[in-house]
């Protein structure tokens, strides 16, 4: 800059770049945030700044502009500035390291042999990408000459199949490479699911540097499932949170718009527990009005042991319905269908006995989007019963179908909105059942199933008459559970098609007057059931329930030529059950000095929601935030992304450079894994043995974070007295005890007590807790640091300090590390110039700033070392890091890095490895895994495990241990027999059998905590059926002294119960009262006045009863199915289609099977 006049000038300058990947701007005297003075006929060097790390190659021009400050009219000046960014030469060598036998993770090793990339990313792609996690996620990482990267691939097993195949797509600067990577089963093993019982924390994390002003990324975590924008099914809710006013008896569901039989295996998936909460079956509806709203209807068991129907709604303004009972007659209300608009009418069918017969079909209507219902108007009266109703709606026109007792399929009609309905009209005969109604203004189409047919018919006149019915399923195979959907010009039909233990979804359509040929769409060696359609514009969903987990999952197809072919399955994406509690921590790191900064606002959102806004603040040092556990992506089969986003206000990207390193944390109650194991008992044990070391962390996490220290001064250059007020955290899953909080001042020589240590108390999970500090400074400047030291070692101290600045240092350090004396020079960037000549192993004073290492033949060694107020910044030259492992006693540790290479070494001490990923293993410890980068330090603590031991006089008994939370995390035998207990982290448990407790346990790193189990004995009850025991499947009861049910257990098993006379157990009509439990003993107690019954066993699909004396019905059953009974005389029927086949008399014998054959 040149000043020509003769005074003095303060000068602005500012840079007009039109780039958006380039960041520009001028650092120190001269930005927009210091002005410059110029002297009179002075020329002065101004430093600009480009960052060029998400720029394209080629040429990139800005404007440079200057104007006097204060000068009216302005006095500026303007220059144009080209840069031009080079294309880096990449090349990537990569290679597969080691496989995880028990769940195929497969470690890959990546070396830059080309130049720096700074953008680099290792992602899966293809159709299995949505399978296979990286461990750590790599994305936006900087790639130096000859580094090492190296991530560990996750894969998402399917039980049933072996293996797969996923590419993995290497790219960095608009270039990329593929690999691929394969995940195979052996030939003797196949793929479990097991469960670890025990509060985790899922950690996702990821390493950015955010080179601009905002900035959007991905990190994975909690399941599986990004939203798919226009490619979401219809029957997923756009907010799941909608139906959170339903309290927890009565839980929504996430598939919607479908049959109300179909919904409870997705139901059940989500919502474990659902068995006892009585939620027989949900019906749901999405879209219903021109601008959104949600509504369901289900039935469940009230507290009289009736069923009644409910309902529940979210209106498009955000209002919540409900929820509402519709049916509380006495009886059953069940199997609820709805359908209509909640700007008009809506109308719920089911089917009631509420008069003591057989069901019948009744409705009810509701204009004020489900506030009040009409009361229930009864359609059927025939008395032969009615199943599976099914509404339809087209305007003002309704109909409802249904399975009718006098055989077949049965509809009526409503031209006025459901006010009057028309006469009955039959569709189909025979066994018609299933009845799945769609249409459009021409044509209404009915679809059911025939015993294991599946049939369609059309109405052109509103339902007044059918069509000839037309076989759609092929006859070899069992069809049912079918499905509709209509569009503009074609139907769409799907199916389930089973034959020898296997069943597959089918679809044809019918397009320009005739039907396509069947197509396989899932061909999966799996069950695949309960198809569902939907029609979107040109698109064509498809959904249906799977057990390619072993259990059953929702999933979507998508196609877009009408079902000739589909996309590849997805798991519905939902919120997570186990889910309690989750946070975000993000680390700011400053790669500047603090003083070079200017303090700005940054608005935080996760998955679109606002997460946090920091106001006028240079963020530096760790952050935390909780999050609403709704806000988060889930599916429990595959791996899913949450969208991170920061956007800054008031920032110049220029002069601003900012490392976030930031993770989401989930609490979990438990979590699933797909392993590979000879048997499903092996699988839970191996599972076990492996994620207890560093999946389970049953800890304390005590933590302070920036966010949560106020109090600090705007100048702190002057004397004063500073309070600062301090809120601890415990993000951890278990209590943290207490403990104490330290602030010291750091020097190059050690640290200095500033205030003495200040105790605290315990603070529960997801908890915080104010402290204040107070201590006097003198004005000069110095770093701080605030520690938070808990109780015990069981605590994960991972955020337990927060460094403070107080005042600005002009100068920092620089250590060089290597083996042997080299000597080095230090320059500025961009301009060459030389500041300082250092040696390797001696401690440099330097001004602050940013430079780069050089030899002295000239050679980069390393760029961009930020020389920090006051402290020592360690460079590295060589391609290696340093770690510590810090733990209560010195163990052997082993380094296992992505190409499988292994590394031992000794804890608490220094060892160097090459950069890289490693896993890191020792005896009874809890170690993570870490990364090692070029020229770092990083310390991690080792928390040990602790034993339980339960000593009991005689008899081995089963002994189960639970954390705080109630969940089971360990399980053993007394004495040790049989295993023992595990090892378990440090914590607080619960250990229990069938009937002792003992809770507050304590466990200690590295410690036994011995039990006695005393005053108990045995208890069983057994049944003889034909000289050999029987009924393995049936449960007694055992009660105490008030009546209450204290244990159960089935046929043949062992409880065991305390020392004692009074108990009561109950068991097929039998009872004993006053059972003595004797220390030590088994006592046995036979059932009696027993028999069975087996009918016509050779054959299946008939029906039979038993009736009393009295002519009670007192058994119905299957054929081929035996049952217990009393023994005693009954009459028997046997029956099928309502059809009695057979009436005659039999004789129940004690301990004897009577065995009626058809002749």
């Amino acid at each position: 800059m040149i000043n020509p006049t003769n005074s003095s000038q303060q000068i602005i300058l500012e840079v007009a770049n039109n780039s958006n990947d380039l960041i520009a701007g001028f650092v120190g005297s001269g930005s927009r945030d210091l002005l410059m003075e110029i002297p009179a006929g002075a020329t002065v060097p101004v430093s600009l700044l480009f960052f060029a790390q998400d720029a394209k190659p080629g040429e990139h021009k800005c404007v440079v502009r200057m104007q006097v400050a204060g000068s009216s009219p302005p006095i500026q000046d303007n220059a144009m500035v080209t840069i031009s960014v080079a294309k880096p030469s990449f090349s990537l060598s990569t290679s597969i390291g080691s496989v995880d036998p028990l769940t195929l993770a497969t470690d890959i090793r990546v070396v830059n042999k080309g130049d720096m990339l700074t953008d680099f990313d290792i992602v899966p792609i293809g159709s299995n990408a949505n399978r296979v996690r990286c461990i750590p996620h790599v994305e936006h990482a900087k790639l130096d000459i000859g580094d090492v990267i190296g991530c560990r691939l996750q894969p998402i097993l399917r039980p049933g199949e072996k293996g797969f195949t996923c590419e993995v797509e290497l790219r960095a600067a608009g270039q990329s490479t593929r690999m691929q990577v394969s995940f195979s089963v052996p030939d003797d093993k196949q793929v479990f699911v097991a469960l670890t019982h025990s509060t985790t924390s899922s950690n996702g994390s990821a390493w950015f540097c955010t080179n601009k002003p905002d900035f959007n990324s991905d990190i994975p975590g909690g399941g599986n499932g990004p939203d798919d924008g226009d490619e979401v099914p219809p029957w997923r809710p756009k907010i799941i949170r909608i139906f959170n006013h339903i309290d927890d008896n009565r839980p929504p569901t996430t598939v919607t718009g479908v049959r109300a039989s179909i919904i409870r295996p997705l139901v059940a998936e989500q919502y474990p527990g659902l068995e006892k909460n009585n939620l027989a079956t949900a019906h749901a509806l999405t879209g219903t009005s021109a601008s959104g709203g949600a509504a369901i209807v289900w039935h469940q068991m009230n507290d009289d042991g009736n069923q009644e129907i409910s309902f529940a709604a979210m209106t498009a303004k955000d209002e919540t319905v409900g929820p509402v009972n519709i049916s509380t007659a006495p009886g059953s209300s069940r199997w609820p269908t709805i359908s209509g608009n909640l700007d008009g009418t809506l109308l719920v069918a089911w089917e009631d006995d509420r008069d003591g017969k057989k069901m019948e079909l009744y409705l009810s209507r509701s204009t004020d989007e489900g506030k009040s219902w009409t009361d229930p108007e009864q359609l059927t009266k025939h008395g032969l019963g009615i199943d599976d109703p099914i509404l339809w709606q087209q305007g003002k026109i309704w109909l409802v179908a249904w399975e009718d007792g006098r055989g077949g399929i049965y509809t009526r009609r409503s031209d006025d909105d459901g006010k009057s309905w028309q006469k009955e009209v039959r569709i189909a005969g025979g066994n018609a059942a299933w009845p799945i109604l769609a249409g459009n203004e021409d044509n209404i189409w009915c679809i059911w199933r025939d015993s294991t047919v599946v049939y369609i018919a059309n109405s052109s006149d509103k339902g007044d008459s059918w069509s000839e019915p037309i076989q759609l399923s092929e006859s070899e195979r069992q069809a049912g559970e079918p499905t509709i959907a209509v569009g503009e010009n074609n139907v769409f039909t799907a199916w389930r098609s089973e034959k020898d233990g296997n069943s597959d979804i089918m679809f044809r359509t019918f397009i320009d007057g005739s039907w396509s040929s069947a197509l396989n769409v899932t061909a999966d060696p799996v069950m695949s059931e309960y198809p569902i359609l939907a029609v979107s514009g040109s698109k064509l969903f498809l959904g249906y329930v799977s057990s390619s987990l072993g259990h059953a999952s929702g999933y979507s197809r998508l196609s877009l030529d009408g079902g000739k072919t589909w996309n590849p399955a997805r798991r519905e994406a939902r919120l997570n059950p186990n889910l309690t509690q989750a946070f975000l921590v993000v680390n700011f790191g400053l790669p500047w000095d603090r003083s070079v900064y200017k303090a700005h606002n940054v608005n935080i959102l996760v998955n679109a929601y606002p997460v946090a806004k920091l106001t006028n603040i240079i963020p530096e040092g760790k952050f935390i935030f909780p999050l609403d556990p709704k806000m988060l992506n889930y599916d429990a089969g595959g791996i899913s992304y949450n969208n991170i986003h920061f956007t800054t206000e008031h920032l110049n990207g220029g002069h601003y450079v900012v490392a976030a390193d930031f993770k989401i944390i989930h609490f979990l109650t438990y979590q699933e894994h797909n392993v590979v194991a000879s048997s499903q008992e092996e699988a839970d044990r191996l599972t076990q043995a492996k994620y207890d070391d560093y999946i389970n962390h049953d800890r304390p996490d005590a933590a302070v974070y920036a966010n949560f220290i106020s109090g600090l001064p705007e100048n702190t250059n002057e004397k004063q007295t500073i309070n600062l007020e301090v809120k601890l955290s415990n993000v951890g899953p278990v209590p943290l005890r207490g403990g104490y909080l330290e602030c010291v001042m750091l020097t190059e020589d050690g640290e200095i007590p500033l205030c003495d240590s200040i105790t605290f108390g315990e603070i529960a999970p997801g908890k915080y807790m104010p402290v204040s500090v107070t201590f006097e400074h003198d004005g000069k400047p110095k770093r701080i640091a605030i520690r938070v030291v808990a109780d015990g070692s069981d605590a994960n101290l991972e955020n337990d300090v927060h460094i403070l600045r107080l005042g600005m240092l002009d100068h920092g350090f620089l250590l060089v590390e290597s083996d042997s004396v080299v000597d080095y020079k230090l320059i500025v960037p961009l301009t060459g110039k030389e500041i300082a000549k250092v040696k390797s192993g001696e401690l440099s004073k330097l001004p602050i700033g940013v430079y780069d290492l050089m030899g002295i033949d000239g050679k980069r060694i390393l760029p961009n070392l930020s020389i920090r107020g006051g402290e020592t910044t360690h460079a590295d030259p060589s391609n290696t890091g340093v770690v510590e492992v810090r733990a209560y006693k010195d163990v052997e540790l082993s380094f296992t890095s992505a190409d499988g290479e292994t590394i031992t070494g000794g804890s608490n001490k220094d060892l160097r490895l090459p950069t890289g990923f490693y896993t890191i293993e020792a005896k009874d410890m809890i170690i993570p895994d870490i990364i090692i980068r070029k020229g770092k330090h990083i310390i991690v603590e080792a928390i040990a495990k602790g034993n339980i031991y339960v000593n009991y006089i005689e008899h081995g008994a089963r002994v189960s241990v639970y954390d705080i939370h109630g969940n089971e995390v360990s399980s053993g035998w007394t004495d040790g027999s049989a295993g023992g207990i595990r090892p378990l982290p440090p914590g607080t448990y619960t250990v229990a059998t069938s009937v002792a407790k003992m809770e507050n346990v304590p466990v200690r790193s590295g410690k036994t905590t011995k039990i006695d189990l005393k005053g108990v004995g045995r208890i069983t009850v057994v049944l003889e059926m034909d000289g050999k025991p029987s009924g393995k499947n049936t449960q007694y009861f055992v009660n105490n002294e008030n009546g209450e049910r204290i244990t159960l257990n089935f046929l043949g098993k062992e409880v065991l119960l305390s020392n004692g006379n009074a108990y009561t157990v109950t068991c097929m009509g039998n009872t004993w009262e006053n059972v003595e439990i004797k220390e030590g003993e088994l006592t046995e107690l036979q059932v009696s006045g027993i028999g069975q019954i087996s009918v016509w066993p050779e054959h299946s699909n008939f029906y039979y009863r038993l009736y009393d004396s009295k002519g009670e019905n007192v058994l119905n059953n299957y054929s081929n199915y035996s049952s217990f009974i009393k023994t005693g005389t009954y009459d028997l029927t046997v029956e099928k289609d309502y059809k009695v086949l057979l009436k005659t008399k039999v004789t129940i014998k004690e301990n004897k099977t009577s065995i009626i054959k058809r002749k």
